[in-house]
């Protein structure tokens, strides 16, 4: 979405597994590839908070919620990733209310409504004064691949290796090597073992993001042996 979104009046909001700080890392990298404004907005709720919505939209079973709130890694204002980083809690938005106010129900969505967008306008309107923009350096500005023949060339290996991989599978091989048909005469080939097995989505997964990886990180040695190799052993350390 980052990649493909142009000008510069458009808005991309990333709600869905920015819960783990290595995916908001990845997402500061691209926006700072990209030469994009780049914040975190921190909706700080109590457990107990999420939990009382949860019950109440029945959006997700109560141990699924659970193993959620665990993984879930907080936003560090330290991490350069992190900012800048704009907190805000729903109980403090009654600090300052009369009593009677005060004791309305936190979960009221009509006053999470407004708070929320007072905060967003105030995010927005942050970012657009001080124009808070990640520049590019060397590890972001990355030497894209661009030949046709050598990105259709990789394609072809890449599937090779993955048919080759599930077939192995297939017929019940704990581990397997390179294809044949790609290696040299006394050349030895990695041994990939398959146990866990892949599976379609994991080795469809793995293919994606070792193209992704080699496209804008292009090797010095392209030959199809070297590029095979290169896929194999991405594949030793992917997940299955």
């Amino acid at each position: 979405m980052l990649a493909t979104s142009e000008g510069t009046a458009t808005l991309v909001i990333a709600d869905a597994t920015n819960y783990i700080k290595s995916f908001r890392y990845e997402l500061f990298c691209s926006a700072k590839s990209l030469k994009q404004l780049h914040s975190v907005l921190f909706l700080d709720v109590p457990r107990s908070t999420s939990e009382e919505f949860n019950a109440q939209t029945k959006r997700y079973p109560e141990q699924v919620h659970a193993e959620l709130c665990d993984r879930f890694e907080a936003p560090n204002p330290a991490n350069r990733w992190d900012q800048p980083l704009f907190r805000f809690r729903l109980e403090d938005s009654f600090d300052d209310l009369p009593d009677e106010a005060a004791a309305m129900n936190p979960c009221e969505e009509s006053l999470v409504f407004t708070e929320v967008e007072s905060l967003a306008h105030a995010v927005v309107n942050t970012l657009v004064e001080t124009r808070r923009q990640a520049l590019p350096n060397k590890s972001t500005q990355a030497a894209v691949a661009k030949s046709a023949d050598f990105l259709l060339d990789l394609d072809q290996i890449v599937n090779l290796v993955a048919d080759h991989v599930m077939t192995s599978q297939t017929m019940g091989a704990s581990f397997c090597r390179l294809p044949a048909s790609l290696l040299n005469p006394g050349t030895e080939s990695p041994s990939l073992k398959l146990l866990p097995r892949f599976t379609p989505h994991s080795i469809s997964r793995a293919k994606q993001s070792f193209l992704r990886l080699v496209k804008v990180n292009p090797p010095a040695e392209r030959s199809r042996l070297a590029l095979a190799a290169m896929f194999f052993r991405f594949l030793m350390h992917s997940p299955q």
